[in-house]
């Protein structure tokens, strides 16, 4: 699929994805205790993914951490009781090597289809059934991030779900995000970098919104923790370069900031900020825990975007410099 039409088409795949996931983590045996600790591991998007697993996790009460694999290769076993190993291709090098040495532990997968290369070294794997998707990806990363935020919700056993209400939500996200999109763009298609800043789950929108950036309109792009961002990172932005602040609390206050120094600023959020110069502001409306708000975030990202892209003339994303190490052959 073209890009643009693997967004909209995010809607009815998230309808598919609720029913296979929900039916994939009820079936799974958990250890069912406030002290399991449970590592998200992931590569690329799906490190992004893992991210928004983590802190949903968290908010639900549990203890939860998001690795890339590279932190784990080299380690000993012990870091964690349950392993969730996103990987929405299931061939992720990586991801597939840290299962295989942590034989011990509980470990779960989370990929498109269980016919991968993943299967063979977890015990069991939830396959999101998304469906057609696109490069770089879409509905893969949305029902990714749909499937962490369930399995989440089934490994604390503490949250009401409503995730049927998701695509409705994406939907309405599509809709609404379209006008400030469309002026964010206005105003920061000429810069030559853009800062994507937030925390918990929002941290992994940002990820994966830098990472689209670089990989479709090849827009030097960089994700940073809200925090971490204060303490020095914020030091060479001025005109030429663009921020995009996700979060309703201290990144609120950040970008009415950055603003100020006439920084160019986007603002994803819940909460009703006004517009001002340099400004622009995408009101989300998620009911839900991070990974739904995470599911929000993402769209306006995904339009900006497509949109650059378009801006640069660029049809499709064709990687120049694709690796030949970072996949599993399928069995197939």
């Amino acid at each position: 699929m073209r890009f643009a039409d693997g967004i909209t088409a995010q809607v009815e795949s998230l309808r598919t994805s609720v029913t296979a996931v929900s039916k994939a983590v009820t079936g799974l045996d958990l250890p069912r205790s406030e002290n399991t600790s449970v590592a998200f591991v992931g590569i690329g998007a799906s490190y992004y993914a893992a991210w928004v697993g983590a802190a949903h996790l968290r908010a639900d009460g549990g203890r939860a951490f998001a690795a890339s694999p590279g932190e784990l290769l080299s380690g000993e076993g012990g870091q964690a009781d349950v392993y969730v190993a996103v990987s929405a291709s299931g061939r992720s090098r990586e991801t597939v090597e840290v299962m295989r040495a942590r034989g011990a532990a509980v470990q779960i997968g989370v990929a498109k289809t269980a016919e991968s290369p993943l299967n063979d070294v977890v015990d069991a794997v939830i396959s999101t059934d998304s469906g057609a998707d696109t490069s770089p990806c879409t509905t893969s990363y949305s029902a990714t991030a749909l499937a962490v935020g369930m399995l989440a919700d089934r490994i604390s056993g503490r949250s009401a779900g409503g995730w049927e209400r998701v695509p409705e939500l994406v939907e309405r996200t599509i809709a609404e995000s379209a006008g400030p999109v469309s002026r964010a763009g206005e105003m920061i298609h000429h810069v030559s970098s853009v800062d994507l800043v937030g925390s918990g789950a929002s941290f992994g929108s940002a990820g994966e919104g830098a990472l689209l950036l670089r990989e479709f309109p090849r827009v030097a792009a960089t994700a940073w923790e809200t925090y971490n961002y204060l303490h020095g990172p914020m030091e060479s932005n001025d005109g030429s370069k663009a921020v995009i602040v996700l979060g309703d609390g201290r990144e609120v206050d950040l970008a009415r900031s950055l603003a100020g120094f006439g920084i160019p600023t986007v603002l994803l959020t819940e909460q009703d900020v006004p517009e001002a110069a340099n400004l622009v502001v995408c009101r989300l409306a998620a009911d839900g825990g991070p990974a739904v708000r995470a599911l929000a975030e993402i769209v306006p990202l995904q339009i900006l975007t497509s949109g650059w892209a378009a801006e640069r003339g660029i049809e499709e994303c064709n990687f120049r410099y694709r690796q030949t190490d970072t996949k599993v052959k399928s069995a197939a």
